[in-house]
């Protein structure tokens, strides 16, 4: 299944909160579509964060700039994409705090319940 609006939310929210205009012109559609694909479409350029790079995850989070996140939660077959603004990590495990358009409200996700994920965030010129 297709994502709903939620790309086209979770790219919004962080745009906004960093200042870049092009945010005005993102409409949030009813039928979601790939995080890459659409900053692509806004022509962003984007730091690919890679499972092994933890380190450059907690700092470009922690340097307060927040990461879209897409993954796909345990047990369901839709894809969902959030944007993380904190981290916490606990004995090797992370917890993200995020942003999340279906829900409207802060909420607190594990990566251990994450799979297929991808982490982007934007490059700030």
């Amino acid at each position: 299944g297709r994502m709903g609006g939620c790309v086209f939310a979770t790219w919004k929210s962080i745009l906004q909160y960093l200042g870049i205009e092009k945010y005005k012109s993102i409409e949030i559609k009813p039928q979601g579509s790939d995080i890459d694909i659409y900053a692509k479409e806004l022509e962003l350029g984007l730091l690919t964060i890679l499972d092994d790079q933890q380190d450059v995850l907690i700092n470009t989070i922690n340097s307060n700039q927040p990461v879209a996140l897409q993954y796909k939660p345990i047990g369901q077959t839709r894809e969902h994409a959030v944007a993380i603004h904190r981290v916490y990590e606990k004995g090797g495990k992370y917890k993200f705090q995020i942003m999340d358009p279906d829900y409207g409200s802060k909420r607190t996700i594990r990566q251990q319940d994450l799979s297929n994920y991808k982490f982007r965030a934007v490059i700030i010129q």
